[in-house]
């Protein structure tokens, strides 16, 4: 536990004007939607963590350009997203 804190702390460091406590929300987040428990949300686990979230609707069309542009820029040319691309 100390160490996710600690692991926590860091992360909020690193990243401007979010707290340990909200790094530790977004982690509960990150690992709710990671289905397969690979660390790395796909793009449909992202979509379905946006959609969740209440970011994006669900669109099983294939037609979403604004999560298709919010993908693309959190991704960064991968094809998934990590824990630290997420916060």
């Amino acid at each position: 536990r100390n160490a996710d804190l600690l692991s926590n702390q860091i992360a909020a460091s690193q990243t401007a004007d979010i707290s340990p406590e909200q790094v530790e929300e977004f982690k509960e987040t990150f690992k709710h939607f990671d289905q397969d428990s690979d660390d790395q949300l796909s793009k449909l686990e992202f979509k379905s963590c946006l959609s969740g979230l209440g970011v994006v609707e669900l669109d099983f069309e294939g037609g979403d350009k604004r999560f298709e542009s919010i993908f693309s820029k959190v991704a960064d040319g991968s094809s998934t997203v990590d824990f630290q691309k997420f916060l």
